[in-house]
């Protein structure tokens, strides 16, 4: 039994470990990853600043007086999530197909794969944002309690395997038809990001549009993440949001992986 699990615990770091050998080939990535949260989160302080410098801090009743800072630092951890992981499970490059390739020849499960890349994006998200976590924390008085910490720590996990999942399904699409990957990185991306109310409260948007702010995982994310850490007013039902993360990171993973193996039997590798 224990040499079984450790078969596929090997087997899954060997396949994260391919990940990486392969996106971090020129060193200069690794910049890129560190900075993936910093581009929204600079425009936004700028955008406030400005605000703030015409109307007065008056103007942004929304926001907790004195929390203008944690409210931009949560938004840019739980959007910096979405950045690090979107885009990232793309299987059409030399190496990747090499893996593919395998897998067709000698399968193995399908869920392997997809920890494996949850591995790799968990490392790498973590890279990326502990050192805004930690600016976070500081900022925040009186100091946040170790279960409200680690609360906020499962809630940004769940968003992580969510995210990463939609992901893996454009990854497996993308095998049958090439481009719907460019489209969702460019598109899918600020969707998220417009519809996640990270930056702004759900009333400025139209009545009309609150439904698919309400489906936004992101939107959920950001409110329970808030709400546990930094003590904020939640605007949904924390238990009916936890609920609904809880449920997207459960089957989210199940359905990409049988996506995948959906369009391995029905289209097969288009190109290749």
């Amino acid at each position: 039994m224990f040499s079984s699990i450790s078969r596929r615990i090997r087997r899954i770091l060997a396949l994260s470990l391919t990940d990486f050998k392969d996106e971090y080939r020129f060193k200069l990535h690794y910049v890129t990853t560190l900075s993936y949260p910093l581009p929204t989160l600079v425009l936004f302080f700028v955008a406030y600043a400005s605000v703030i410098n015409v109307s007065g801090i008056g103007s942004l009743q929304f926001i907790p007086d004195g929390k203008l800072n944690s409210y931009l630092l949560s938004a840019a951890i739980t959007y910096g999530i979405v950045g690090v992981v979107w885009g990232r499970a793309h299987f059409l490059r030399a190496k990747y197909m090499q893996v593919l390739e395998g897998l067709l020849l000698a399968p193995i499960n399908r869920i392997y794969m997809f920890l494996g890349k949850t591995l790799k994006v968990l490392i790498e998200s973590s890279l990326a944002l502990t050192p805004l976590i930690l600016i976070l924390l500081y900022e925040t008085t009186p100091l946040p309690s170790a279960k409200n910490i680690i609360t906020a720590l499962l809630i940004l996990l769940l968003t992580l395997i969510i995210f990463l999942s939609l992901d893996f399904m454009v990854a497996s699409i993308e095998l049958a038809e090439e481009g719907i990957a460019s489209i969702a990185v460019i598109y899918g991306q600020r969707f998220f990001l417009f519809f996640g109310c990270l930056y702004y409260p759900i009333d400025v948007l139209p009545q009309v549009l609150h439904p698919l702010v309400y489906m936004n995982p992101l939107y959920h994310s950001i409110n329970l993440f808030r709400w546990s850490l930094l003590n904020f007013p939640p605007t949904t039902d924390p238990t009916i949001s936890m609920a609904y993360l809880i449920a997207l990171s459960l089957t989210l993973p199940l359905l990409s992986v049988k996506l995948l193996e959906h369009v391995f039997v029905r289209y097969g590798i288009r190109g290749y």
